[in-house]
């Protein structure tokens, strides 16, 4: 007669991926603290900055395709960056550096809309934010695993996959030029 036990099975996490959690909640600690180390005078412009982008998307006086070129211009050198660098031998340091960022840069937004919006500030931000964040993280996570290889011609290889990145990267960016200003 067999006796079957109940073991509790612990699966240890994954050292990249909660390294890169601890370096966006350093990055989003940061920013905070940034933010609120700015004078009040850089505080003020920029809330007179983002008040005068806000009005000129409301009012459509900005130019939809204009904005999906400039978008394309930004991200496409961020993800270009992000593809070679992580290629190298140093793209976990690169990729924990680019969380810090991200994590720097989200939590400078969210300090000015919380000063521009108070109380509707986390709506608020979730509407600038979404609904292109979710294939930006998508994307970021997606590019960070192909290359998760010690063996460069495995890295090259992955590099095939360029398809899907290619079409997120253009949904990401039609949605943030002509879904996101219908948000506001």
């Amino acid at each position: 007669m067999e006796v079957y036990t109940s073991e509790a099975v612990y699966v240890r996490p994954d050292k990249k991926r909660v390294g890169m959690l601890l370096f966006f909640l350093c990055g989003v600690v940061s920013g905070t603290l940034i933010f609120n180390s700015l004078g009040f005078n850089e505080q003020t412009r920029l809330m007179i900055y983002s008040d005068y982008i806000a009005r000129r998307i409301k009012l459509d006086n900005i130019n939809k395709l204009s904005l999906f070129r400039y978008i394309i211009a930004y991200r496409f050198k961020e993800f270009v960056i992000l593809i070679i660098l992580g290629m190298t031998r140093y793209r976990y340091v690169f990729h924990m550096g680019y969380v810090f960022y991200q994590g720097v840069k989200n939590a400078a937004l969210l300090c000015l809309v919380t000063v521009i919006k108070g109380k509707m500030a986390i709506l608020y931000f979730f509407s600038l934010v979404f609904p292109q964040m979710i294939v930006y993280i998508f994307l970021i996570c997606y590019i960070i695993k192909i290359f998760d290889f010690e063996n460069l011609y495995r890295r090259i290889e992955k590099v095939k996959s360029i398809a899907l990145i290619i079409v997120l990267f253009f949904v990401m960016c039609l949605l943030e030029a002509f879904v996101n200003p219908l948000l506001l």
